[in-house]
């Protein structure tokens, strides 16, 4: 029940944030911690005209949550599609519960 109320929750938060996001003229870098798998709604509605960063330049499984089977990734770095993903590292140091997610992104038209 407090799961299902969580779900609701972040549901909820992701429309009104993305209703601002959506009416601004400036593009966002969205990042931080979900609290959400990539299979959630939460995610699938943030990606939408963003890249994941993991799926661009990331590896094996990409989690964020260590635990005795770290498989659960719920920390996120999304550009906007406009913009090219160079790196993307998720150290398994502990500074908090979660990993931190790095990644090198930049203007996809700035050629090196």
């Amino acid at each position: 029940r407090r799961v299902r109320r969580s779900i609701r929750q972040r549901s909820q938060q992701v429309d009104l944030i993305f209703k601002d996001i959506y009416a601004s003229p400036v593009e966002s870098v969205i990042c931080g911690d979900f609290n959400d798998s990539p299979l959630s709604y939460t995610y699938q509605k943030t990606t939408r005209g963003h890249l994941d960063c993991f799926r661009e330049a990331g590896r094996g499984i990409g989690a964020t949550f260590p635990s005795r089977l770290p498989v659960i990734r719920l920390d996120y770095i999304l550009p906007p599609e406009s913009m090219e993903v160079c790196t993307y590292a998720c150290p398994a140091v502990h500074y908090s519960d979660h990993r931190p997610v790095i990644s090198e992104i930049r203007f996809a038209d700035i050629r090196q």
